[in-house]
């Protein structure tokens, strides 16, 4: 711990500091840093060269994009899931490595949940109900297998049954999630 000219306590933030802490790795090599105020301001003045962070809005397209591929064609591809699994993974890796040493700080901005995001994943979900239905039935032939009546209006009649069902669970599930948060 220092004390700085005012009177303020401060506890060693990096291994430029002259404290031995025991949680930073403080390298010899480097001279000792006398003030802790021109530590703090040689590590602001560098953060201030590095690039302006723009935003959330083209990692938020990138994910509804990824979601959208996964849900459209979810019974065409099942594994879409896994590998998606995989790949935001690897997306979290790199931008947590891009904001901590590529990007300046974002600016904190209070936000009540996802804005115009929220409407475009409900339509996608609507949109992948229609398609996984119509595939598991009319390609798959899923109607066949369970041995049901298959005559045309009666294949019809599961398609749009199957949809409402679908629809009621999306409907639930969004109702029971408005109840939890906060």
């Amino acid at each position: 711990r220092r004390t700085d000219a005012l009177g303020g306590t401060f506890t060693a933030l990096c291994s430029y500091c002259c404290c031995c802490c025991s949680c930073c790795s403080y390298d010899d090599s480097l001279p000792p840093v006398t003030n802790l105020r021109e530590t703090m301001a040689r590590q602001v003045w560098q953060e201030a060269q590095l690039a302006r962070y723009e935003g959330i809005g083209s990692e938020l397209q990138s994910v509804t994009l990824q979601f959208c591929f996964m849900m459209l064609f979810a019974a065409v591809f099942p594994w879409a899931g896994i590998a998606n699994l995989f790949y935001q993974t690897l997306e979290i890796r790199v931008d947590a490595y891009k904001l901590v040493n590529l990007l300046q700080r974002p600016m904190a901005t209070v936000a009540r949940d996802i804005g115009p995001w929220r409407a475009i994943m409900y339509i996608i979900i609507g949109l992948s109900i229609v398609t996984n239905s119509y595939a598991i039935l009319f390609i798959y032939r899923a109607a066949e297998e369970l041995e049901l009546d298959t005559s045309g209006t009666n294949k019809m009649r599961l398609f749009v049954y199957l949809q409402y069902i679908l629809v009621a669970a999306v409907i639930f599930l969004a109702v029971v999630r408005a109840e939890v948060s906060p």
